[in-house]
Formats: structure tokens, sequence, C-alpha cells
């Protein structure tokens, strides 16, 4: 799946939710995501497309949005190591 053929269901769906009452919070937490992938990586949308495992990461992030939507204002700064992983793989950033 491509990065930008994510839609809002299909994050819904990973993290297991049925109803409407908290869409555009995933909405918004979507978005972000995409653009912390594009933007950790340095690849532009099209180029972010063609990795699939770049989805993968995107749908991760939205769950650790969504998980620690509570506790939003917190010191901590650190990434899923498998995120970081499959971020890094493809990363074209290199400061």
């Amino acid at each position: 799946m491509k990065i930008s053929e994510i839609t809002l269901a299909e994050a819904k769906e990973h993290l297991r939710i049925d109803d409407d009452y908290d869409s555009l919070m995933i909405e918004n937490y979507l978005k972000m995501a995409k653009n912390y992938v594009l933007k950790y990586t340095g690849l532009n949308k099209e180029k972010a497309d063609e990795e699939e495992d770049l989805s993968f990461a995107v749908l991760a992030i939205v769950g650790e949005f969504y998980e620690n939507r509570i506790n939003s204002v917190t010191s901590q700064t650190k990434i899923n190591p498998m995120v970081r992983s499959i971020l890094d793989m493809h990363s074209i950033n290199y400061l």
C-alpha cells in the first residue's frame, strides 16, 4: 500500500476502532504521521509511495499518537525502534 492511499478507514481499522467518535483526531494523526515520515526520510511523496513498508511506519506512528493522546504533553522523545529502523532504511536526510 502506498502512503498516499492510506485512508481514515484503514487507520481506524489498524487501531480497531469502529465508531466515529475520534475520527477527526485520527484523521489529523494520519496527516501528521505522513508528514513525519516524509520529513524524517527527506523523500518526496512520489518516492515515498514507491516504498510500501513506509505505510506500515505511518500506521504505527498513528497508533502511537492515538495511544498517547492523553499524555501528549510529555518529555518522551523516543521513536519506536521498529519504526526508526524502517525510516532509516529509506532516509536520504543525513543531518
